[in-house]
């Protein structure tokens, strides 16, 4: 079977080639995502991932107005694109998401709390988070380290998540709360 691909010109999907495709018994178009000030219908359609007023948009640095999360590089928005987890215990915050600890209240970033998770192997081995939700794992390293990411909080369900990151529960073949 073959690949129909396609490209936009002018509003419109043209024949852009075909390609031998011995994988598949099907006939298959594929459309590619769409470049800054094209048209679009919804984010997906575009390579920024952002389709603003039915065009493809770039997506805005840190201090300029949004309306989503969406519309950020970094993917944090509070009337304005905010850095993630750039900000230290005690700096001023209006999004947990902007404090290293994963943790804002009373706009002032927190210090992350919770028990340590020693390897029941013995050691001075402790579980701790080694990065947010894409990717997450859960490692161990000596219990001597205090930072956000050893420190675990007891959930209503008697599970453990992480304080350093909030709704990454150590599950086996899995991270999700």
């Amino acid at each position: 079977m073959a690949v129909k691909i396609q490209k936009k010109v002018s509003g419109e999907w043209i024949d852009a080639g075909v390609s031998e495709n011995t994988a598949c018994d099907k006939e298959v178009t594929i459309f590619p995502k769409l470049k800054d000030g094209d048209s679009c219908s919804s984010d997906g359609d575009c390579t920024s991932m952002l389709c603003k007023n039915n065009r493809c948009a770039a997506k805005a640095g840190s201090g300029k107005p949004c309306g989503k999360d969406g519309e950020c590089e970094s993917g944090v928005c509070k009337n304005e694109c905010l850095e993630p987890r750039s900000l230290d215990v005690g700096a001023s915050c209006v999004d947990k998401r902007q404090c290293k600890s994963g943790l804002c209240n009373d706009s002032k970033c927190k210090k992350a709390d919770g028990v340590k998770v020693k390897n029941k192997y013995g050691g001075d081995k402790c579980m701790y988070a080694s990065e947010n939700r894409k990717g997450a794992n859960v490692k161990f390293t000596t219990c001597k380290d205090d930072s956000d990411k050893m420190f675990w909080r007891k959930r209503s369900d008697d599970s453990y998540e992480s304080a350093a990151y909030p709704g990454l529960c150590p599950r086996v073949g899995g991270s999700a709360c």
